[in-house]
């Protein structure tokens, strides 16, 4: 049997933030594990100005969570900085994640060839399962090409 003791959820500053967290409370809650919430911060930024950044960042983050995130999933906060993929799935190891829940881009199969998916990184590179959560409201058609693209050749 599987044991699920810490849930790891990275989270982007999109829109879909707070349904995939709501997906990562649902799996913490079933296995009775500990939240480990988080958020990469990409983008290169001047050494005066990281401490602002993780300082906003880890506020975003606590303005995400309730009282029962904090009692009864014990939920942590916490900031990185780097690629994303990468520090996802390092911060898994590090922190003996079991189960990482986190969501999914809109973009169809041309995209992803051309770019890469940070899900599909982090599955590759990550010691523990992968939850890929698509996001809210969002119809099946739109995570594949339409029809005439270079995904249908």
């Amino acid at each position: 049997m599987i044991s699920i003791q810490r849930v790891l959820v990275p989270l982007d500053t999109g829109v879909h933030a707070p349904h995939v967290l709501d997906v990562a409370r649902s799996m913490a809650d079933a296995f009775g594990a500990t939240l480990l919430v988080m958020h990469v911060i990409a983008a290169p930024i001047a050494s005066e100005k990281r401490a602002i950044a993780e300082a906003e960042a880890k506020s975003w983050l606590a303005g995400l969570l309730d009282d029962s995130d904090r009692v009864q999933r014990h939920a942590t906060v916490d900031c990185v900085f780097g690629t994303p993929g990468c520090e996802i799935a390092r911060y898994a190891t590090e922190h003996g994640a079991d189960l990482i829940v986190m969501g999914t881009h809109s973009h169809g199969p041309t995209f992803q060839m051309a770019t890469g998916s940070i899900a599909e990184l982090v599955m590759g590179l990550s010691p523990c399962l992968v939850l890929a959560v698509k996001a809210e409201g969002m119809p099946a058609t739109m995570l594949s090409d339409p029809p005439g693209t270079v995904a249908h050749l």
